[in-house]
């Protein structure tokens, strides 16, 4: 591709006066002349923090100015940079540099100047003179990217970046001229508030064209209410519409349009998307929106877009590879070598560098220049474009959204609204391909993924493309970049080699989980993958933007296969077909085809599929948790899944399903969609790594009752489609204007405790009976709450035994540093960086305060309870040891693991972890002494608890009372190794320690992961509840 500085000095000045300029006000006569500021080498004529640059400061002086005054003027210039304030919120990111003069630029924490070689020279002009100030800038950080180098230097950012004033003055201080300079991290970069005014901007240019549609669309608003626009660029409106109704069909009737494709009865424009979530990973999001520019600017070269790309190898290209594959001891899997699209190893070549590097490309491959009709694409393929989808991260430059979580750990649980609307937008348009941009990993990683692969993945289907579709995107970024030309592909490159020569699965980067956005993409059928670019700079942005420049065409010249690709994937959905094709794909770490095949995808033995036939979800009064179960039917509606009622009631298998029970039929297009959510995941002992949790087992995790159903026919003629969500609302049985017995089954439950409490509302918790674990409130208290909240009641006229319960006030653990500071104690950046950057400290605070309606405070000494999942500080300890109750549970990130600091405060405790942090089950557990915090699922019999972090509790107190054990049953769901299994089985997952001024509760793993394990909180609130009982209930103070 060949970008140019007169386009992009363009839409930089556009972008600039968006967001970074201060208005002026009106310009006097006797204004002081204007200082120009150009780079003298490439790029923009703006301060890179991440190039080194040349620049000249011109000032024209008044005609007829001697040389003589004009050399005086020149010696005597004093020059500042400087700006009264910064651009970002000054609340937020209160340490903004404001400049001043040269000299006082210094390199990031250090005493190295900026600017060097400054020098101001008299410069003969036709009628005068002008002064001109020649100065080189440093890389601001000390490096020439901000990436990971390191990577709190992220936070640093904001502080420079914007316009500045340079000002010169004369040796008394008067002003000759002024001008405006920009500061920013790469000439690309662009603040978040500059994206929706740049894509407005685009659909206003390609409206001046005749052979063009551009349209922004809003998928929603973020969490802190910031709009997620989405841009569509196509041929004309009606592809879009067209494709939009095409969808449908492709999921109501897949054969048929496989049908009327081959025969050319049908017209189509398949969609491809580019995206970013990781708002810190800034190229992510600046390439996607150079690539729109790219594609609405195109008739000013004749519709075409020319750049550079392989074609083949010299022969010492071929001997090089060889070399590069028998050093790094690289095999090729013949799963993917036997292919049709299999790989052919460009981009593989690092040519001496152990990262992405600079490599001789005209000796090691052929290349040619080819084009990008742009015209010509748009007869096959239009773009869905989102920059950013996470724009309340982009806005203060973190990883993490809103609420401080990684929405890339989220697409499939969608506790966030980010991931609820992209995943809604994808399941709305089945892109057939999809790209998201990510960074940082310094091979230049492009997937497809290492096994271990997600089992509800047509994998074998994906594959077909998936080489080839990566190559292309690798292909075309490494030829037109100066500084990144090779890349790595896990699938391709990262089988190696065991002690005794044998293919080795030694490092995976899998596909495993369907929580990153491509691999949840994938079980809509479509070619999806991440990119990581290896460094933060103008570099790695063009690298980008040329490969989607590149994917754009393959797209164009593949669509009918990719389409049909897709289409394969629905048609086996509607036919339930569980395919032979795919089980080779499953294999050990040797890489044998098929060997983990049973382990991956079990087989039902009534209809000897992988696939159930249904789930039914029940949503009478008997449910266990009607808000999740309404919950679970919107959420696979959300996503393209279709959900029937049952209209009639039906026996199966002895059992009878009312009708109105919902039911998802797995004979559908998004089958796997619906399995991936709903099925209990596997147990997976022979891998050591994995990149994140699998687990999603929707019922177990979020504590619905759901029933599965391998009998073919069972509900034939039974079902009927739901064209919209059904609607949740409390359920209330017995005697009304009495007593109020609340089930404590859901997280709405307890959020009803609490909004009551916190208002000054009675409220009490049974001690036994029946209801035991249960609420009992007023009518009059209960009537408050039922209607905002979806509740499982029940009316008595007589008040149980029962304790009156006190609000509680937590105090979250993990607090970190108000502020990033620099080597000699200097804050800097966005305040509580550190606490974006921690997710499970977040996790805490959105499961406490918004999911269960606990008061939060940050002042210790207002707190009745120290809660979370990570580390203490000392003066948290004091508090612990003079009598603060401490509900504790393990996880070890950033600070250190949360287990450590149990070991400052109880006696003899210790406790053991797996191969690694990240290793979890989803495990079979028994109760081993009665107890307030597991009493209600004992009365529920729920014998299933999730953990991850792979903890168990080795030693403990001896007048610790032992919670919860771990039976000796395998895990429903697991990553585990095979020793570390064999040693969690019958281990301690849960203690309670009260003596002396003690008193400590510890579960060995999480209860907040992510916010997904749902089922598991009221372990956490029944704990918090077990220390604020008051007075026995009676008939006067339950007003």
């Amino acid at each position: 591709m060949k970008a140019t500085k007169k386009i992009w000095s363009g839409v930089l000045t556009v972008a600039m006066a968006l967001s970074l300029v201060t208005p002026t006000g009106t310009v006097k006569a006797e204004a002081p002349a204007q200082v120009s500021f150009d780079n003298v080498g490439k790029g923009a004529d703006m301060i890179s923090m991440t190039n080194v640059r040349t620049f000249h400061a011109d000032l024209a002086l008044p005609e007829g100015t001697s040389k003589k005054k004009a050399q005086n003027l020149a010696k005597d210039a004093n020059w500042t940079l400087y700006r009264s304030k910064g651009v970002m919120d000054a609340e937020k990111y209160p340490h903004q540099f404001k400049g001043g003069k040269l000299a006082k630029w210094k390199v990031f924490d250090s005493k190295k100047a900026f600017f060097s070689k400054m020098e101001t020279k008299a410069v003969k002009t036709k009628s005068s003179y002008k002064l001109r100030l020649t100065l080189k800038n440093r890389y601001l950080f000390g490096v020439n990217g901000i990436d990971l180098r390191p990577r709190k230097y992220r936070s640093a950012m904001l502080d420079y970046v914007g316009t500045y004033t340079l000002t010169c003055k004369d040796k008394n201080g008067n002003v000759l001229g002024k001008g405006k300079v920009s500061v920013r991290p790469y000439d690309s970069y662009r603040l978040n508030s500059e994206y929706g005014p740049e894509m407005a901007m685009a659909v206003q240019y390609a409206e001046g064209r005749d052979d063009m549609y551009a349209e922004v669309r809003s998928m929603g608003k973020t969490t802190n209410g910031l709009d997620m626009p989405y841009i569509l660029i196509a041929d004309k409106k009606d592809s879009i519409t067209n494709w939009e109704t095409l969808a449908r069909k492709m999921e109501d009737d897949p054969e048929k349009v496989i049908n009327d494709i081959k025969t050319g009865a049908q017209d189509y424009r398949i969609p491809v998307l580019y995206s970013n979530v990781h708002a810190d990973e800034n190229q992510g999001a600046d390439a996607p929106m150079n690539f729109i520019w790219d594609m609405v600017k195109s008739d000013q070269t004749d519709g075409k877009i020319t750049y550079q790309y392989i074609t083949g190898f010299t022969k010492a290209g071929e001997k090089q590879l060889k070399k590069e594959m028998k050093e790094g001891k690289v095999h090729w899997s013949k799963l993917i070598t036997e292919l049709k699209n299999g790989p052919t190893g460009i981009g593989f070549i690092q040519d001496g560098n152990k990262a992405s590097g600079k490599v001789d490309l005209k000796k090691y491959y052929k290349m040619e220049t080819v084009t990008l009709d742009v015209k010509e694409a748009l007869k096959h393929i239009f773009f869905i474009v989102v920059p950013e989808e996470n724009g309340d991260a982009r806005t203060i430059n973190v990883r993490h959204n809103g609420n401080g979580f990684d929405l890339n750990r989220d697409n499939m649980y969608q506790t966030q609204v980010e991931t609820q609307n992209m995943t809604r937008m994808i399941a709305h348009f089945n892109p057939s391909l999809f790209i998201e941009l990510h960074g940082y990993v310094d091979g230049f990683q492009i997937e497809p993924c290492t096994p271990t692969h997600e089992p509800n993945i047509d994998y074998d289907l994906f594959i077909q493309q998936g080489i080839a579709a990566g190559e292309a995107f690798g292909n075309g970024a490494i030829c037109n970049n100066k500084k990144f030309n090779s890349f790595r592909m896990p699938v391709r490159d990262y089988l190696t080699e065991d002690s005794k020569g044998k293919p080795y699965w030694d490092y995976v980067w899998d596909d495993m989980s369907s929580s990153y956005t491509p691999q949840y993409a994938l079980l809509h059928g479509c070619i999806s993958f991440t990119i990581e670019v290896p460094q933060g700079n103008e570099d790695a942005n063009t690298a980008l933007e040329s490969g989607l420049i590149s994917e754009a065409n393959y797209c164009a010249e593949h669509a009918q296969e990719l389409l049909l690709n897709q289409l394969e994937v629905y048609r086996r959905g509607v036919k339930g077909e569980d395919a032979d094709s795919v089980r080779p794909y499953y294999v050990d770490r040797h890489d044998t085809p098929g060997a983990e095949a049973d382990d991956f995808r079990p087989r039902y033995e009534e209809n000897n599929n992988f696939f159930p036939e249904y789930y039914v979800i029940p949503v009478d009064s008997k449910q266990q948790d009607l808000k999740s179960a309404f919950e679970m039917q919107e959420h696979l509606m959300r996503n393209g899944v279709k959900v029937s009622t049952l209209t009639t009631e039906t026996e199966v298998n002895g059992k009878k399903y009312p009708a109105g029970s919902v039911v998802v039929d797995m004979h559908q297009a998004k089958r796997n969609v619906a399995n991936n959510a709903l099925y209990d995941c596997v147990l997976i002992t022979g891998w050591e790594d994995l990149y994140s949790e699998p687990i999603t087992a929707f019922s177990q995790l979020r504590g619905f009752d759901m029933d599965v159903i391998t009998k073919p026919g069972a509900f034939a003629g039974k079902l009927k489609t739901l064209d919209k969500p059904l609607t949740a609302a409390t359920s209330f049985e017995g005697e009304k204007d009495a007593y109020v017995i609340l089930s404590n089954c859901s997280i709405d439950a307890v959020k009803a405790v609490n909004t009551l409490l916190n208002q000054g509302a009675s409220v009490g918790y049974i001690e036994d009976g029946e209801n035991k674990g249960d609420f009992v409130m007023s009518y009059a208290n209960f009537a408050k709450v039922k209607d905002s909240m979806v509740l499982q009641a029940k009316g008595v006229k007589e008040l149980p035994q029962a304790k009156l319960l006190k609000k509680a006030t937590l105090y979250i653990a993990g607090k970190g540093p108000e502020f990033e500071t620099t080597k000699d104690g200097k804050p800097f950046g966005l305040k509580n960086y550190f606490d974006w950057d921690n997710p499970p400290y977040n996790w805490d605070f959105f499961a406490y305060g918004k999911q269960m309606g606990f008061e939060i405070t940050s002042d210790l000494g207002k707190a009745d309870m120290i809660v979370g999942s990570q580390p203490i500080a000392k003066d948290e300890i004091t508090a612990v040891k003079v009598g603060m109750p401490w509900l504790v549970c393990g996880m070890d990130y950033m600070e250190g693991n949360s287990l450590d600091s149990v070991k400052q405060v109880l006696p003899n405790f210790d406790y053991k972890m797996g191969y690694w942090s990240m290793e979890d089950a989803l495990a079979h557990v028994s109760y081993e002494t009665p107890s307030m915090i597991t009493d209600k699922y004992v009365m529920e019999n729920d014998t299933i608890m999730y953990g991850y972090g792979g903890h168990y509790i080795s030693k403990y107190p001896k007048d610790a009372k032992v919670l919860i054990k771990v039976t000796k049953e395998d895990p429903l769901e697991g990553f585990m190794k095979a020793e570390s299994l064999r040693k969690y089985k019958g281990s301690v997952q849960a203690i309670s320690y009260k003596k002396g001024k003690l008193d400590v509760t510890v579960f060995a793993n999480t209860l907040t992961n992510k916010a997904h394990q749902q089922d598991d909180y009221r372990y956490a609130s029944n704990t918090i509840y077990s220390h604020m009982l008051g007075e026995t209930c009676t008939a006067d103070n339950m007003k």
